[in-house]
C-alpha cells in the first residue's frame, strides 16, 4: 500500500487517479490523504486532483512512486 497526501488552500474533495481507476472522497476538506491498498511491487503513476464547492479544479502530477 502507499498513501497520497497534499494539501488545498480551499475545502474540495480528494481524487487519486491512477490510469483509469480514481480513488478519493466526495468530502469538502484542506487536507487531503488516499491510501492505496492491494498494490503489488510496482512503479506507479498517479494524479491528483481536487475540486472546490465553485467547481474550480486542480490537477498535479503525474507523479511516480515505486513500491
Amino acid at each position: 500500500k502507499f498513501t497520497v497526501t497534499w494539501t488545498t488552500s480551499a475545502p474540495a474533495d480528494t481524487a487519486v487517479i491512477i490510469g483509469s481507476q480514481t480513488f478519493g472522497s466526495s468530502t469538502l476538506t484542506t487536507s487531503h490523504s488516499v491510501t492505496i491498498r492491494g498494490t503489488k511491487k510496482a512503479t506507479y503513476s498517479y494524479t491528483v486532483r481536487s475540486t472546490d464547492a465553485l467547481g474550480q479544479t486542480v490537477t498535479a502530477g503525474p507523479f511516480s512512486i515505486t513500491l
